[in-house]
């Protein structure tokens, strides 16, 4: 497995459970990148169809901005943390340091680790909840 597919493995395990800080409008929450793709993609079709009025494109625009910001972020990490565990351990310990992260973050996110602010289910939930 080349480098660049662990890095993307990574990512992609922490686009899905990885809790990352985001700024709305119901405050600061924490919950995966893919919670805060899926609300700045909303909002900007709601953007679209309703028109962009005063308050709107800031909030929009602020989400957009933050959830690009936040996908270099994520990257940047993935990137970091197979870089020390290469240095660390060696390059073929990668993978498997991927599938423990990978099994830590799928256990930790059963528990209401998320704090979604503008969720209708609550401040806390776990992964299956985050989507409602």
């Amino acid at each position: 497995m080349s480098t660049r597919t662990r890095t993307w493995c990574l990512w992609a395990v922490f686009f899905f459970l990885l809790p990352v800080p985001y700024l709305m409008m119901g405050g600061l929450g924490w919950a995966p990148l893919l919670r805060v793709a899926g609300l700045a993609a909303l909002m900007v079709a709601m953007g679209v169809v309703d028109g962009m009025r005063e308050p709107m494109n800031l909030f929009v625009g602020m989400l957009v901005v933050e959830t690009v910001l936040l996908f270099g972020a994520v990257w940047l990490l993935a990137k970091f943390l197979l870089l020390l565990v290469g240095r660390l351990c060696g390059e073929r310990f990668q993978p498997a340091a991927i599938g423990v992260l990978a099994l830590v973050l799928l256990v930790a996110s059963l528990f209401p680790i998320y704090t979604t602010p503008a969720s209708s289910t609550g401040d806390r939930s776990n992964v299956f909840e985050l989507l409602d």
